[in-house]
């Protein structure tokens, strides 16, 4: 949805050019049996689904555009919006943090304790407008919330305004993510930040990313980053010392760019990547890949918003307009 707001690019089918190996661990498109669609007639606040997130409690959160916010606790859907005490219904982000699950949206953040809502709003936070485009609680109880103006870190007593003077571009922060060591980062317009303390190191296309534009981060299941751009073809990998990048592209490519909205991994290895707009999703093992769309599987849309994988395997697709796909794995 920021793709949306923010521009207008299209791509219809995705390849990896990459040398294709054996295909015999990918999943077939047609193996149509193991997806579900979730939707507003069976249990989606709305069809315009923006964030995923699974909390500790194993239930899934799927944050809409204008609707709200849907709560799956595995057997029935709960829903909340501004009349239940959200400060906005376009949910942009989704964490946790210190008993708290914590929203991001297009009004501040809001707090939810597992009966009340609290809110943080523009106002109430002294700005004019507030929009969250990323939240984290990380392992040292600290909440990051980016803007696409300025970054801040909060504990029990304070907040840390961490705004860059530096780097103008790099107030605009998409995603905010912890590695498995503990170490913040923030993909940002201005390229990838790793913070320590209030100092930072970037990356940017100076020194080995593909885009300044970082739209999607993920760490494989051997510590590896793995970076996704909002205008580049490209994933790249990070060993943390070395870039090493793929390209993703198709007939079309040297006009038109899909952004990356997320990269993960199913329990076996294999990646899944989401494309919006009309991008879909591509699961590759990095030598061959299978793209899923509308056309070709019960995939429920092809401009694919988050992904995640939950606590059993299976696999949660956000589209917009189109909810959410779930894929069981058996």
């Amino acid at each position: 949805m920021r793709n949306i707001i923010r521009s207008g690019f299209w791509l219809t089918t995705l390849l990896v050019q990459l040398s294709c190996l054996d295909n015999s661990d990918l999943i077939q498109p047609d193996d149509v049996e193991k997806w579900v669609t979730i939707k507003s007639n069976n249990g989606l606040a709305g069809n315009e689904v923006f964030s995923l997130y699974e909390d500790s409690d194993g239930k899934i959160w799927m944050g809409t555009v204008y609707d709200g916010v849907t709560v799956y606790n595995g057997n029935s859907y709960t829903s909340y919006d501004i009349f239940d005490g959200l400060t906005d219904n376009t949910i942009l982000a989704i964490s946790e943090w210190e008993g708290f699950t914590v929203l991001g949206t297009f009004d501040g953040m809001s707090f939810f304790d597992g009966s009340d809502w609290y809110q943080l709003t523009a106002q109430q936070f002294g700005l004019s407008y507030f929009y969250v485009y990323s939240v984290l609680g990380d392992s040292n109880g600290n909440l990051w919330f980016g803007t696409d103006d300025g970054l801040w870190r909060a504990d029990d007593t304070s907040t840390t305004d961490l705004y860059d003077f530096d780097c103008w571009e790099c107030n605009w922060v998409n995603v905010l993510f912890e590695d498995s060591k503990g170490e913040v980062w923030a993909g940002t317009d201005g390229g990838l930040k790793k913070f320590n303390g209030n100092n930072y190191t970037l990356w940017d296309t100076s020194n080995g990313l593909k885009s300044n534009y970082v739209y999607s981060v993920y760490e494989d299941f051997e510590g590896n980053l793995w970076i996704g751009y909002f205008d580049s073809p490209y994933i790249t990998k990070f060993d943390g010392s070395d870039f090493e990048s793929y390209y993703l592209a198709n007939d079309l490519a040297k006009e038109f760019i899909v952004p990356i909205s997320q990269i993960t991994q199913d329990r076996d290895g294999l990646f899944w990547i989401g494309l919006e707009d009309t991008g879909g999703l591509v699961q590759s093992d990095l030598n061959f890949f299978r793209s899923f769309n509308t056309e070709n599987s019960d995939l429920t849309g092809n401009s694919i918003t988050d992904i995640i994988r939950d606590r059993d395997g299976n696999i949660w697709v956000s589209t917009y307009f189109n909810g959410v796909s779930k894929y069981i794995v058996k």
